[in-house]
């Protein structure tokens, strides 16, 4: 219903589109599934008397790309962000990272090793902290389990100490994805990442070692927990 409405809006304001702010139009066309005409609008901003595209003109139109599964433009058209000396906010990074993440999420398993999807999840994941910006919860799980699928040990190590100095709670899927990694490849590294976060100063009850430490009694390793 409300992509039939945005498609009559967008009909009435291609009659008179100089009436309408570029952002709102751009909005309009990405909703009625018509990335196309996003694009079309954001390449002719500051063409014709109205204000030059922002960060998030850009953010409405690279979101558009990643959910019409145009990833390659996607990319592309961040890469021409920075031509044009805009500079991404935390909103643009959260999308392009996490669209790197579902397209490699729908890659063949036997793949996903072979996949650059991570690699440049990872480098804007680096680049977005460099720029005082902090991924969100939903962005650390996936770049989680992601690491735990490629059988990235130590990748898997120092995003773990970084979310728990962030504060950010595993949730149930990357346990699973966490512990079924560590398990297959080396208990007693669990044991190790958990003492090293106690001597860095991080608070048990401040972070997910309350966590795993109920993983671990739960999956019968008392032992290993105590």
């Amino acid at each position: 219903k409300q992509q039939r409405q945005m498609l009559r809006m967008l009909e009435k304001f291609r009659e008179c589109p100089h009436k309408i702010p570029r952002n709102v139009l751009i909005e309009i066309c990405i909703t009625a599934d018509s990335i196309d005409d996003a694009i079309h609008w954001l390449q002719h901003m500051g063409n014709d008397d109205m204000a030059p595209p922002n960060a998030h003109s850009y953010n409405l139109v690279l979101a558009g790309l990643w959910k019409a599964g145009r990833g390659d433009d996607a990319v592309k058209m961040f890469g021409e962000m920075a031509d044009m000396f805009l500079a991404p906010n935390n909103f643009t990074y959260t999308v392009m990272i996490n669209g790197h993440l579902k397209r490699l999420s729908h890659v063949l398993a036997s793949k996903k090793n072979e996949s650059g999807d991570l690699e440049a999840a990872l480098q804007l994941r680096a680049q977005m902290v460099q720029d005082g910006f902090k991924p969100d919860e939903y962005t650390y799980h996936s770049l989680m389990a992601e690491l735990c699928l490629a059988e990235r040990l130590g990748d898997v190590t120092a995003l773990f100490h970084e979310m728990l100095m962030q504060g950010t709670t595993l949730h149930k899927i990357v346990h699973g994805s966490l512990f079924e990694f560590l398990f297959r490849i080396n208990e007693d590294q669990l044991l190790g990442i958990i003492e090293k976060s106690a001597k860095d100063g991080v608070a048990a009850e401040d972070n997910g070692c309350v966590t795993l430490l109920k993983e671990l009694c739960s999956i019968q390793k008392v032992s290993l927990a105590e």
